[in-house]
């Protein structure tokens, strides 16, 4: 799906949702922006493909330009900094942590986090 398409549900999500949702809709792709921002780097990290994750990525930030209120930037900025670093620690867990339950709970809470992301796009 064109990226156009996506911002166009992307707007559309921010006008049809609830008020305090789409408020916060730029909060919520900064989150997922930079999510992917880690997987992508921890994909080279471990040497698998990151395309998709670079492709989200870049959707993701597309979406936040298309939704930014003004004057939110640098609070935007911050949560997705924040996310991208929970998101790295969670796959730095789940790669390699000694206690095997740890790494588990980490590799699921990361995919859990993705996967909400995914659910964001039509694409997906």
């Amino acid at each position: 799906m064109s990226r156009i398409k996506t911002l166009i549900a992307g707007l559309w999500l921010a006008s049809a949702g609830a008020p305090a949702v789409s408020q916060d809709l730029h909060l919520i792709f900064a989150a997922c922006a930079g999510r992917h921002s880690a997987e992508m780097e921890h994909a080279y990290l471990i040497g698998s493909d990151a395309t998709r994750h670079e492709i989200h990525r870049l959707t993701f930030a597309s979406l936040v330009e298309a939704t930014l209120p003004l004057g939110r930037g640098p609070e935007t900025l911050n949560h997705r900094i924040a996310a991208k670093m929970a998101q790295a620690r969670l796959l730095t867990l789940g790669a390699f942590a000694h206690d095997p339950v740890r790494a588990q709970a980490a590799r699921e809470a990361s995919v859990t986090h993705i996967q909400s992301c995914g659910r964001l796009l039509l694409d997906s």
